[in-house]
């Protein structure tokens, strides 16, 4: 165990520093993915803590790559919030795999972990879709750039990132129906971050220029909400949506 912790903490330290120089995570941010590292590394071995960072590292290339360049000045780390949103179905799920030792809830750490690699994949390669993207809640076409809206390139890229991430689970030693199990419900996690973000994610339109925004103040002033909760944001609607798919594939699971 004390050998486990010193090595997470050499590792974690060298990420901690490859992030912040890459502007992936916010100072605060990168101390909390150490704190998952660390945490999956001690509950879960190493085969869990290799799959974590190697996706967390090939999203954030995807990100990198994929972002149009108009939009890379614009770009903001992910700060504390966004990375305990996108990574609380993983910590939970590995926290009671470490006490219970119940295979259910491994099988849901690899889902949450791929449902985080899915939905990024969606939304950075998706921008690029041409044409007006899908509200799946509503099933009708919608403004690009508006929250739940899902285009057929960016569901692709999605799907082709739960069989990337199936056979990461494979390589890390996860039975192939339980690979499978996790990397479908990661796809379906990808939906469900899509119709929460229609449903239930806040919108404004500024009353200044109107334009659509997820932020209660636009132009330097409050903006009008017209749709869902005030206080559910797109790191809400993350956090549920990557718990539901925990809950899932452990659900799925108790079917093996």
């Amino acid at each position: 165990m004390l050998i486990r912790l010193l090595l997470g903490l050499g590792i974690g330290t060298i990420l901690v520093l490859f992030v912040l120089k890459k502007h992936l995570l916010t100072l605060s941010g990168a101390l909390l993915a150490l704190a998952l590292l660390l945490d999956i590394l001690l509950l879960g071995g190493y085969a869990p803590a290799v799959y974590i960072i190697t996706v967390f590292l090939l999203s954030g290339l995807v990100g990198k790559l994929a972002k149009p360049k108009k939009e890379e000045k614009n770009h903001r780390p992910r700060d504390l919030w966004q990375v305990g949103a996108n990574g609380a179905g993983a910590g939970l799920a590995i926290l009671l795999y470490g006490i219970a030792q119940t295979p259910i809830f491994l099988i849901a750490y690899y889902a949450a972990v791929a449902e985080f690699f899915t939905d990024t994949l969606a939304s950075d390669i998706g921008v690029h879709a041409k044409g007006a993207p899908l509200d799946l809640a509503r099933m009708k076409r919608t403004e690009r750039g508006r929250s739940g809206g899902v285009s057929l390139l960016g569901t692709a890229a999605s799907a082709l990132g739960a069989l990337l991430c199936f056979l990461l689970a494979l390589g890390a030693g996860l039975p192939a129906p339980a690979a499978a199990i996790a990397a479908t419900t990661a796809f379906f996690g990808m939906l469900i971050d899509s119709i929460l973000g229609s449903l239930c994610q806040a919108k404004y339109t500024c009353r200044a220029c109107s334009a659509y925004t997820e932020k209660p103040l636009h132009c330097n002033a409050p903006a009008e909400k017209t749709g869902g909760f005030s206080w559910i944001t797109n790191s809400t609607v993350n956090l549920l949506s990557n718990l539901l798919t925990a809950i899932l594939a452990a659900l799925l699971a108790l079917a093996l």
